[in-house]
């Protein structure tokens, strides 16, 4: 409503969280009502440095009347769980990447959301970087004409004791790099190169560094759809040198 503030409750205090409670401070129209987390300390520094009250998860605060909408920035297991108990208090849903572990359970939250006439949305926050932004009007506008092809690639290093980290997990994160970063590099490819559907021509993944861990450290796919336009994607945490490049190809340049 015009003149209304958006009440926030975010739920997560760790590193993605402190980022949003960053990010929406500077937002005039938003303001972080509660923030909730399993870690009672690391839930009340934030809740603080937002000006909010802090309220731990099993109380269901989101659940309140005077809460418009809910953030949700936790790790990959409970991203499903907690949008759905938000949708069903009737509340709008913002969620991180990659919005669940499964299709199945991201098509329940899609349901959900219709039913309820509220907004469901993901954290693909790539989309609106400058020059991703600025290549993906070019294309609209036709500069580069058809699109032939995409390449992408995205690696970071990782730290020491990543293997030991959420992310690594399958029961947590539910996948590798594909869940975490390659979600975004995904994204971009529907994004670039809409599609009723991708198929995958050719895919591989290996582990052979984070040894401790059980899912995929890198995997290259090749994706194609009904128009056999293409999509070649390398993600992967072991890029001792950080690197992301997207090359979009058409037709005229």
């Amino acid at each position: 409503m015009p003149g209304k503030k958006i009440s926030v409750c975010l739920i997560g205090a760790g590193r993605m969280g402190a980022r949003w409670v960053e990010a929406m401070k500077k937002h005039c129209d938003i303001r972080v009502l509660v923030v909730t987390d399993v870690n009672e300390s690391e839930g009340k520094k934030l809740a603080e440095l937002a000006g909010a009250r802090f309220a731990l998860p099993k109380t269901l605060p989101w659940t309140t009347s005077d809460i418009d909408a809910v953030f949700i920035v936790t790790p990959h297991k409970f991203l499903f769980p907690y949008a759905k108990q938000a949708l069903h208090a009737g509340k709008h849903v913002f969620v991180e990447k990659p919005g669940s572990r499964t299709a199945a359970e991201m098509r329940q939250l899609l349901s959900l959301a219709r039913r309820k006439r509220r907004q469901l949305s993901v954290g693909f926050n790539y989309r609106h970087f400058t020059n991703i932004a600025k290549a993906h009007q070019m294309v609209l506008d036709g500069k580069i004409g058809e699109l032939l092809f995409l390449r992408v690639v995205h690696g970071h290093p990782g730290r020491p004791g990543y293997d030991r980290e959420w992310r690594m997990k399958k029961n947590e994160a539910g996948g590798g790099v594909l869940m975490d970063q390659g979600m975004h590099v995904i994204d971009l490819v529907n994004w670039f190169l809409p599609s009723k559907r991708f198929r995958v021509a050719s895919a591989t993944q290996s582990r052979l560094f984070w040894k401790r861990s059980d899912v995929e450290e890198q995997a290259f796919l090749i994706l194609k759809n009904e128009r056999a336009q293409m999509a070649s994607v390398q993600t992967g945490v072991t890029q001792w040198k950080p690197v992301f490049t997207l090359e979009v190809y058409g037709n005229k340049g």
